[in-house]
């Protein structure tokens, strides 16, 4: 796929449950094409019966023009068409009139 900027990305799907397991692209920058992919895992069914991804691991892809760092990322839970108060939506007030 090309979604931005005619920059392509991968996207790798598990043979047998058609589960999205890595995303893969490539960032054009001044010291060259910075390589980065994520990686899926630990699918669990929600409530609502749609597979979600508990874990995925960010890292670059190459070695020698990596910009980005590796972070891996946890969901501890997920809710699916859950009330959310307005007030989490208000703009937060500047820092002058606290």
């Amino acid at each position: 796929g090309y979604p931005l900027e005619n920059v392509a990305v991968r996207f790798y799907f598990d043979t047998e449950s058609g589960l999205l397991v890595r995303r893969y692209t490539s960032t054009p920058t001044e010291a060259g094409d910075s390589p980065y992919q994520e990686d899926y895992s630990d699918y669990r069914l929600s409530h609502g019966g749609v597979k979600y991804p508990y874990r995925i691991d960010r890292t670059p892809a190459g070695t020698g023009t990596e910009l980005l760092t590796h972070s891996t990322i946890l969901i501890q839970d997920i809710g699916e068409n859950v009330e959310i108060e307005d007030a989490k939506f208000q703009q937060p007030g500047s820092a002058g009139s606290r």
